[in-house]
């Protein structure tokens, strides 16, 4: 079974830490930390190595509505800029389901599309999108510190398809070859060596201050609270859906001898509530019908 809490896979057991102890690293820190406009805009520049027009709108778990139909989305930290351009920075710490990261990219890119092109407008109005993940693990297993991914061409490489969206994924734990030092400070200040130049000693301020707030440590709780509940029932859904696929398995196993014994598909059908086309289906693939 998976669980999910915001959008991410959690793992099967969870590793609860303390007000006292949580970092950068921690989704709820961290978005408390970039709640901070100005340090939000230095971390986007830190990290993208330019300088980026004027935060417009920032949001923290910024959530997109759904139908019962579609998969919702929460994301970590949602920002436009005056320019337009959209950014998503998002903190990654499990590696639960790491291979699909770029299959969530690509849902999170359809739903800020969906949410900046308004309806009848050319597609000339669609604005640049940047998806960051900032991983305390290796998510491509190449030891990079930086995976910046934008559309290519199979049959000519060098060519690049503008197509006005980038996706790029830090790692903690690569080779720091290629990056700047600020780059450098940032992700070793993640992976937990300390603050060691002017923004990241910012940004442990900005940490302590967050975390003198009692409100906010009684919304962690209740968050961690949240996550330890959505576990459990997670694994009794999980209990549920394996009885009864163990139940699905027997009447497909009672309709296969039924058909060998050559009883009518209707009065198979009777006895094992599937429907007569779902039946024929189950013989046709045994090689009985």
């Amino acid at each position: 079974y998976n669980i999910e809490k915001d959008g991410e896979v959690m793992p099967e057991k969870l590793e609860l830490v303390s007000w006292e102890n949580a970092g950068i690293s921690n989704n709820f820190i961290f978005r408390l930390a970039l709640d901070d406009i100005e340090i939000c805009q230095e971390q986007l520049e830190i990290l993208l190595d330019v300088k980026i027009a004027k935060i417009d709108f920032k949001e923290h778990e910024k959530e997109y509505e759904h139908d019962k139909f579609q998969k919702g989305v929460r994301l970590d930290i949602y920002i436009q800029d005056k320019d337009g351009t959209a950014y998503d920075l998002e903190m990654q710490v499990g590696e639960n389901e790491k291979e699909y990261l770029p299959c969530r990219t690509r849902y999170y890119q359809s739903k800020m599309d969906g949410e900046l092109l308004a309806k009848g407008k050319s597609y000339r109005y669609l604005k640049n999108t940047i998806i960051i993940f900032i991983c305390t693990f290796d998510p491509f297993g190449l030891n990079l510190s930086k995976y910046t991914l934008v559309t290519k061409c199979v049959e000519a490489p060098d060519m690049s398809v503008n197509n006005r969206t980038r996706t790029i994924f830090f790692n903690t734990k690569g080779d720091r070859k290629g990056l700047t030092e600020r780059q450098i400070a940032f992700l070793d200040y993640v992976d937990g060596k300390g603050a060691s130049d002017e923004f990241t000693a910012k940004l442990e301020e900005r940490v302590k201050f967050v975390k003198m707030d009692s409100g906010k440590k009684a919304d962690f709780m209740t968050w961690q609270q949240e996550l330890i509940e959505q576990q459990e029932i997670g694994k009794e859904i999980g209990k549920e859906i394996g009885k009864e696929i163990g139940r699905d398995i027997g009447k497909v196993e009672d309709i296969i001898e039924m058909l060998k014994d050559q009883l009518p598909l209707e009065k198979i059908s009777k006895y094992t509530q599937y429907t007569v086309e779902q039946i024929r289906e189950i013989g046709i693939k045994h090689a009985l019908l």
